[in-house]
């Protein structure tokens, strides 16, 4: 089974910039099935994400900054999963790391995730490719 993995599109962790929401739709349109992971406490999931989602989405509430075991125990078939979000660097790579950990083929979607403030890409994309490499993850751009 596969899925897509959309993390923390909260108003607590600001709103992405257009491009990166409508990756984010783009996503949405293309996937089997969705697993949407909030942070409890971060408030609802930006309302343009909400209005793109199936009605049989997966909502997920986590603490802390992985939400794959609970992605996992949603979709115990889960095979290859692909991750987007915010932030790139803490919660959607804790994710992803996760699920690759157990085996499921994880890709990040390189332009449909955000650091969560006015960082350019190229500031922060070297650093998730590295991380993703350690992690078997696949990014892609």
């Amino acid at each position: 089974m596969n899925a897509l993995v959309i993390v923390d599109i909260q108003p607590l962790f600001g709103k992405p910039p257009g491009s990166v929401l409508s990756s984010i739709k783009r996503e949405i349109a293309n996937a089997d099935k969705i697993a949407l992971v909030q942070a409890i406490g971060a408030g609802e999931t930006l309302p343009e994400i909400i209005a793109a989602l199936p009605a049989d989405y997966v909502g997920i509430w986590k603490h802390g900054f992985s939400g794959g075991h609970l992605v996992r125990h949603a979709f115990p078939a889960l095979k290859r999963a692909r991750v987007c979000g915010m932030y790139s660097t803490q919660c959607v790579l804790c994710t992803a790391a996760d699920l690759a950990e157990h085996s499921v083929q994880t890709t990040i979607v390189g332009d449909a995730v955000w650091n969560g403030g006015p960082y350019p890409v190229a500031d922060y994309r070297e650093w998730v490719e590295v991380h993703a490499q350690r992690n078997s993850l696949k990014l892609i751009v």
